[in-house]
């Protein structure tokens, strides 16, 4: 007989210090197993090293962006990804701005975020994507 288990994830590890926060006590006194990191993120070492600290037990993944703040990689690595000030669209400019985005840079890019969580000493145990946007096009679901 197998046996079933249920996975409850917290996406946006390392958004903000609060959210962190929220998901580490959820973790810890209610029924959170698990939690998808912001690699882009500028704090996210301040935040793993306590997330490592405090919930050894808490699977940790990478939530893939491509929709929010800067990427990991400089701007000059993967120039079609972002605007002249070096951000990500936003999730509502997308659709837009998917057609000018360079495949191989969006694989640089997320291969970039995964191994910064690797270059913290931690070993992901899943990947998802920010905004889901990974499913929008076939070109992003294999990059992943």
């Amino acid at each position: 007989m197998t046996e079933n288990f249920l996975i409850v994830n917290a996406d946006d590890y390392g958004l903000t210090r609060e959210v962190s926060r929220g998901i580490r006590y959820a973790h810890q006194n209610g029924i959170l197993t698990s939690t998808t990191a912001m690699m882009n993120v500028e704090r996210a070492h301040e935040d793993l090293n306590l997330l490592v600290g405090e919930t050894p037990e808490l699977g940790i993944g990478v939530h893939l962006i491509l929709t929010a703040g800067s990427p990991v990689l400089p701007k000059s690595e993967v120039p079609s990804l972002v605007d002249q000030n070096g951000k990500f669209p936003k999730i509502r400019e997308i659709d837009e701005a998917l057609p000018t985005m360079n495949p191989d840079h969006i694989y640089k890019e997320w291969k970039a975020q995964i191994q910064k969580i690797f270059d913290f000493g931690i070993r992901p145990d899943h990947l998802d994507s920010n905004n889901h946007v990974s499913y929008l096009d076939i070109i992003l679901f294999q990059a992943m």
